[in-house]
């Protein structure tokens, strides 16, 4: 395994969308790349054939080769923190818990395909397969059928600790819902049958389906009770990722073009930011996001990473909170898209990580009147959401 100096960091930035273009980062392989996850601002996870494992400690500005030992296409890769995550392949699910230094086999598995995996915890994970939801509550020691499905399961989508949605493959608009960590699912058929390759939801009410044969995104705010159509001018979508309801990307692949669009406006518009031929051999799959970046991956070792830049707006890594205005004279408005009400206490600290001010969030501010002008990092509650903001008259 190459060895990897760790650069120890503080800066968590907010950030919004900005017009800079897509650079291509150097993956260190020409291997197919299938899953992408960032646990922190920095730290992040590439999956993909013959037992491609990534990591990067710089926020995906340069990767770090894995050994696992296995020359199995890897399909899918969840992180609960930076240290512990699980990974599939085909018929097997490893785990790591120092950062994918180890791994070992925890469910092998002949009979089923292990498509997608999505861990809650280190106990509570999900398995789709080409017909089944499997869940687990003991870490991949067993796995429990808590649903037969009418199509393959190839994406999970868990906005909340709770509420989670499956679905994928073939040519059914199936959707499965939870409410209950799985303790019950429920089928959504959307109107859209052939709308399948991936689903994302911002909170338990938004949510995006995107598929292959469809000229168009479905969009729900109703949890997916009913949907309707974002104009996306192109049959071919293979991946969706919205950062706000506002902002958002999705990936097409038709007419032997591989593209990125992106919209800043809810998809009433979509530009063209990215486009190479198929003759490039390079297929994009996946996006993901940090505070800092969006990142693409594909065929043949692709990465693209696409920079923002500060804003008026703020959005944590997983999107469920807002922070405004950005920059501020005094108040900062904190507002946590989810409703979960864990967000009580704050520090904020200078770009040394010296702590200046920690204090009670009261209703949903913070007061920043005492603190001299300049730029701070923002931790908010017990689940290190991190803020970079700026203090000006």
């Amino acid at each position: 395994m190459k060895r990897i100096l760790l650069i120890l960091g503080i800066l968590c930035w907010g950030f919004t969308f900005s017009q800079t273009n897509w650079e291509i980062v150097n993956s260190g392989t020409i291997n197919k790349l299938n899953d992408i996850q960032f646990t922190s601002n920095y730290i992040g996870y590439v999956v993909g054939e013959n037992g491609t494992i990534l990591k990067t400690l710089d926020g995906g500005n340069s990767w770090s080769d894995i050994s696992i030992t296995t020359n199995e296409f890897i399909n899918s890769i969840s992180f609960i923190n930076d240290n512990i995550g699980y990974l599939s392949t085909q018929n097997r699910i490893y785990k790591t818990i120092d950062g994918g230094i180890n791994w070992t086999i925890k469910t092998e598995d002949l009979v089923n395909n292990f498509n997608t995996i999505k861990f809650l915890t280190e106990q509570i994970g999900f398995i789709g397969t080409d017909s089944n939801i499997f869940k687990t509550t003991n870490g991949s020691q067993n796995w429990i059928n808590i649903k037969t499905t009418l199509s393959n399961i190839n994406t999970i989508s868990f906005p909340t600790s709770n509420t989670g949605f499956f679905t994928g493959g073939s040519s059914s608009g199936y959707v499965y819902k939870t409410t209950d960590q799985g303790s019950t699912i429920g089928t959504i058929i959307n109107p859209y049958n052939t709308i399948r390759e991936e689903i994302q939801f911002l909170d338990n009410n938004i949510g995006y389906l995107i598929g292959w044969y469809n000229p168009y995104i479905l969009k729900t705010t109703n949890g997916g009770t009913s949907w309707f159509e974002i104009n996306m001018d192109y049959a071919g979508g293979m991946a969706v990722h919205f950062l706000t309801e506002q902002i958002g990307y999705h990936i097409d692949n038709s007419g032997g073009n591989s593209k990125i669009f992106g919209t800043n406006d809810g998809g009433l518009n979509w530009n063209n930011e990215l486009t190479f031929a198929s003759s490039s051999s390079y297929g994009l799959k996946k996006f993901v996001s940090n505070s800092t970046s969006v990142l693409c991956i594909g065929d043949n070792g692709i990465i693209y990473k696409k920079s923002l830049t500060l804003s008026n707006y703020s959005f944590a890594t997983n999107n469920n909170i807002k922070i405004y205005p950005n920059p501020t004279a005094n108040i900062i408005n904190v507002e946590e898209i989810n409703k979960e009400g864990t967000l009580t206490n704050y520090i904020i600290y200078n770009l040394i990580g010296q702590e200046i001010v920690k204090g009670k969030i009261n209703n949903n501010q913070i007061d920043l009147q005492y603190i001299s002008d300049g730029a701070y990092i923002l931790k908010l509650g017990d689940k290190n959401q991190t803020f970079k903001i700026i203090k000006e008259q």
